[in-house]
């Protein structure tokens, strides 16, 4: 998933990006080599302190960790206008301000979405397409192969 992500970022000239909902910088930090800046916004502390020590064992010096929840980082993100934002939300979505948001910032050029929950994940791509966002391209990854390996063996096994 991480070299999908980066493959979206290879090309392009990018002066900031935003990863909300980042964890310990699983994507900040390896598209830190494809822009000038990145911020990666967490609410969860214990999270932010291991992305920061990822980011110095990475050497990723132009990797920047905020705590918040991405709500309240929004005006922040407003203000760095990125042309990238990473979202790997909860299962709940996005919630409609930062949606909304996300609509306002001008220079955004891209948006890329992980989702474990196809329904909010339609959701808010029907509301970033009114926006004027265009979905450009999906793609499925079995986050937990050796459930589905699992459940295979079950279902054999009856």
């Amino acid at each position: 998933m991480i070299k999908l992500v980066e493959e979206e970022m290879k090309g392009e000239k990018i002066k900031t990006a935003f990863d909300l909902f980042c964890g310990v910088g699983t994507f900040t930090i390896p598209i830190s080599k494809h822009a000038e800046k990145v911020y990666g916004v967490e609410i969860n502390p214990y999270a932010v302190q291991d992305a920061n020590h990822n980011r110095k064992i990475n050497k990723a010096g132009n990797t920047f960790f905020k705590r918040a929840s991405s709500s309240e980082a929004l005006s922040y993100m407003v203000r760095k206008n990125p042309e990238v934002v990473i979202v790997d939300p909860p299962r709940t979505g996005l919630d409609i301000k930062t949606v909304s948001t996300l609509g306002e910032i001008k220079g955004l050029r891209k948006i890329i979405y992980i989702s474990c929950n196809p329904s909010t994940l339609a959701r808010d791509i029907s509301i970033l397409r009114e926006k004027g966002f265009e979905l450009k391209h999906t793609g499925i990854i079995d986050m937990f192969p050796t459930l589905t390996i699992l459940r295979v063996l079950q279902y054999l096994k009856s």
